[in-house]
């Protein structure tokens, strides 16, 4: 009896109405596990908080804080050149120190 409600169960999750395209595969998950161990010894050193890899369809999304955009950039750089990277968004990076601005007109 327990045993059939669990096969109904599984068959509901199963059948559940998220789409393939909203989850994220098993090959998503491995890439976002090597990003992660890749830049976990950096990320103390370079001062990345809470550094975080979300990976769906090889479409990188970053979390967490980096100290100004050029810590951003470098980052995004360095992840695009991981094999299986498609595309890195940064905008869910918190950036904590705007005194280095790439977009500042030179004085």
């Amino acid at each position: 009896m327990i045993a059939d409600s669990l096969r109904r169960l599984k068959r509901r999750f199963r059948s559940s109405p998220q789409s393939r395209d909203e989850r994220q595969t098993l090959k998503d998950k491995l890439l976002a596990r090597r990003l992660r161990d890749r830049f976990e010894r950096d990320m103390n050193r370079a001062d990345l908080q809470g550094l975080h890899f979300y990976v769906q369809d090889g479409v990188v999304t970053l979390y967490g804080t980096v100290r100004h955009h050029l810590d951003r950039d470098l980052l995004m750089r360095l992840v695009r050149e991981v094999p299986g990277v498609k595309a890195v968004v940064a905008e869910k990076l918190q950036i904590v120190d705007g005194r280095f601005r790439t977009d500042r007109p030179a004085a």
